[in-house]
């Protein structure tokens, strides 16, 4: 049942109470919602399917102002996306104004400097050093120290580049490694699966990757403990601060509150 201002011709199910509270809230705070909006097949509309897999709903919501429709492209869930929970992702695609013209910076790669703790990578990283500094030419050597710097710096970064080469540019905690990932993309194999099979396979899978983080975790932990540790008994102070500043800094706590129009916290 489409809502005026509120909602689209494109919701799914019925609604209730919740259903109702929600619209009432659009009203006043003059809001859409926009995965209503959009015409999309049900398999896009439904936010969450229950225990049985033989019922769904939509009951996950992205709202906005009413004077931003304009600027909402699309929104939609993506079913087949692996997230680790019962409910769907849900995506909305905006379109920006007003934007300030950023230069674009490059973003600078990072040596996946961790293969160096096995020491054949090492000493082939060392290995390689010493080949590129024994190729250049006296010839070739500048005569100022700045110079030789950068020459020296050079051979640095291309041993690495040839030997541990650069980071994954995938956006995870620090504390996942390889072998959750694959645990993760094994689990991501099963997640639409139908048969009751497939569906055992993906739970097992899901409680193999909740262990493995955690292993994965607890040995992550005990060797950043053991790295500050280390800075702090040889002096290296600044460089422990950052380590604990970075890992353990105060995090912003961010409360769910709704305000009334004089601006004063509603409670439940």
């Amino acid at each position: 049942e489409k809502e005026e201002n509120i909602t689209g011709n494109y919701g799914y199910g019925r609604k209730n109470q919740r259903g109702v509270r929600l619209i009432d809230f659009c009203k006043e705070k003059e809001l859409i919602i926009t995965n209503t909006m959009f015409q999309q097949p049900l398999s896009r509309r439904y936010t969450w399917t229950a225990p049985g897999g033989n019922a769904r709903y939509q009951i996950d919501y992205i709202l906005v102002k009413r004077n931003l429709q304009k600027n909402v492209l699309q929104s939609k869930t993506y079913p087949g996306a692996d997230i680790n929970s019962d409910h769907n992702l849900l995506c909305m695609k905006i379109r920006l104004q007003n934007k300030k013209k950023i230069k674009r910076m490059s973003k600078n790669r990072k040596y996946d400097t961790a293969k160096l703790k096995d020491e054949e990578v090492k000493s082939q990283y060392q290995r390689k050093v010493k080949e590129i500094i024994n190729n250049i030419e006296d010839s070739e050597i500048p005569p100022d120290i700045n110079g030789k710097w950068k020459l020296f710096k050079f051979a640095i970064k291309e041993a690495a580049t040839n030997t541990i080469g650069f980071t994954k540019n995938t956006p995870r905690k620090p504390w996942i490694d390889e072998s959750v990932i694959d645990l993760i993309e094994e689990r991501r194999q099963y997640k639409n699966g139908k048969s009751l099979e497939e569906k055992i396979k993906y739970k097992q899978l899901k409680n193999a990757v909740n262990r493995a983080a955690k292993r994965a975790k607890e040995k992550w932990l005990t060797e950043l403990h053991e790295e500050i540790d280390r800075c702090m008994r040889y002096g290296q102070m600044e460089k422990a601060y950052n380590l604990i500043n970075k890992y353990f800094g105060q995090k912003k706590i961010i409360g769910n509150t709704i305000e009334d129009a004089e601006g004063k916290l509603l409670f439940d």
